[in-house]
């Protein structure tokens, strides 16, 4: 008899263990919607805060604006521009220049606005100025890797090429607004801010990674006006309340430094920051800062140590420096520089003289 109830008891436990396996199991498991479907793409699993900030839509297939608006300004552009010792200007006139960026193939890529809404330019030194792309929206972002191009109109965000190819949206942000962008190969990382609190001084931004396929990953959150992103493809690095790192496969982010200030270069396993009358210059990991410059930069670049930045004062310098050795002034330049770009060893810089922007390659 006790064999009996003995072996009833071992039974019920068994379909109770079952049972209650099974049901812990069953969140985890895909689903089909019919035999022989693809099993149904998962959603990422975010905080509460960071999946209302980061909620997306139908892609936004918002088509170009007509050219004619961009033809007309790129008519008005002239040749050339005021003599800088070294320097060859390309281009001058009288617009809104937004963001700088280098192709990688000797070229440099103007952001610049039309009325409402924005064009793409490519200049190189030896070329006219070309029309990429004219948009009907204003663009917030823009980047490059090779010769992929990838830019940001409010917070939706759009893959091109170098060549002014048809772009086609990645990803759509219902509720925030893209401040800055980082590419390495087809993957993203972009920094955004609720649409509704752009200028808010409040830790109500975020950092995420984008991959081919439009999906998101959060590298971070909780940050103060982040932008000025940059990545390795292995590594991400921003300014917010300070200089931040984060491992792209969401491993870990972390703040390296306190007081760092744009702009940003990423150099190697180096990183080289503005500060409040410096430029700085410290590991990727972190650690010691190193001051390069008692100058406050309004722009800089860096590569294979050598760092060249525009300073803030008044009248505007160029200077160049590595680690250990006192900077030296190249030349004096027309106006307040607002970007710099370092494509090979074509140096473009965008400035402002009394006349209007000017842009200068050497």
């Amino acid at each position: 008899m006790r064999f009996l109830v003995a072996g009833l008891v071992l039974i019920v436990l068994g379909l109770t263990l079952t049972e209650y396996t099974r049901r812990r199991a069953a969140p985890d498991v895909e689903t089909k919607a019919d035999d022989g479907d693809a099993p149904a793409k998962k959603k990422p699993k975010l905080p509460a805060k960071a999946a209302s900030l980061l909620e997306v839509g139908p892609p936004d297939a918002t088509p170009n604006a007509p050219a004619d608006a961009a033809a007309a300004l790129l008519a008005t552009l002239k040749a050339g521009g005021p003599a800088v010792d070294g320097f060859t200007p390309l281009l001058a006139g009288d617009f809104k220049a937004r963001q700088l960026r280098a192709t990688g193939f000797g070229a440099a890529i103007l952001s610049v606005d039309v009325g409402d809404g924005s064009a793409l330019f490519r200049l190189e030194p030896d070329a006219p100025p070309k029309l990429l792309l004219a948009r009907a929206r204003r663009i917030t972002a823009l980047t490059l890797d090779a010769s992929a191009l990838f830019f940001a109109e409010g917070g939706a965000v759009y893959a091109s090429s170098s060549r002014g190819d048809a772009p086609q949206p990645r990803v759509s942000f219902t509720r925030a607004v893209v401040t800055s962008l980082a590419a390495s190969g087809d993957d993203l990382v972009a920094t955004v801010v609720p649409a509704n609190a752009v200028d808010s001084s409040d830790a109500v931004g975020a950092v995420v990674r984008i991959d081919a396929a439009g999906e998101l990953s959060l590298l971070a959150m909780e940050q103060v006006k982040p932008r000025g992103v940059l990545t390795d493809g292995k590594e991400a690095f921003w300014l917010a309340d300070g200089l931040w790192r984060a491992a792209l496969d969401g491993a870990f982010s972390s703040r390296l430094a306190e007081g760092a200030q744009a702009p940003l270069a990423l150099d190697g396993d180096t990183l080289v920051v503005g500060a409040k009358g410096e430029v700085r210059r410290l590991s990727r990991a972190g650690g010691k800062q190193q001051a390069l410059a008692a100058v406050e930069a309004s722009a800089l670049v860096s590569s294979s140590g050598l760092v060249r930045f525009a300073s803030a004062e008044t009248p505007a310098k160029l200077y160049q420096v590595t680690a250990g050795a006192e900077p030296t002034a190249l030349t004096t330049l027309p106006g307040p520089v607002s970007a710099m770009a370092l494509d090979g060893t074509t140096l473009f810089l965008l400035t402002t003289d009394a006349t209007g922007v000017v842009l200068l390659a050497k």
